[in-house]
């Protein structure tokens, strides 16, 4: 079989993926814009801050976590990939799996 993209190239899309995923979940963002609301106390803006680090914290581990899970799916894909090629492999001694063998 012919693929697009293969499962060595699933693979290595996974682990961007989960490299991209560790950066962004060191970032701590929200933690440094709550910093910001020191130099700003008592007005609009420390408050406003303060929220905006909190969505800021949130979004980004709502996409560390989805990103982690799209990794993971890429790896099973390819494991798939993998196993019906395994299948669809021509009866040998080799390929205990393959039906009728």
């Amino acid at each position: 079989m012919r693929y697009e993209v293969g499962p060595d190239g699933l693979r290595r899309r996974s682990e961007h993926l989960v490299e991209a995923s560790a950066r962004v979940a060191r970032l701590q963002v929200g933690e440094a814009v709550s910093l910001l609301r020191l130099a700003m106390p008592g007005s609009l803006s420390a408050d406003a801050a303060g929220q905006l680090a909190r969505e800021w914290d949130d979004m980004l581990c709502t996409w560390t976590r989805g990103a982690t899970d799209h990794a993971r799916f890429l790896r099973r894909a390819a494991g798939d990939y993998d196993l019906v090629e395994v299948l669809n492999h021509p009866r040998s001694w080799a390929n205990p799996l393959k039906r009728g063998a």
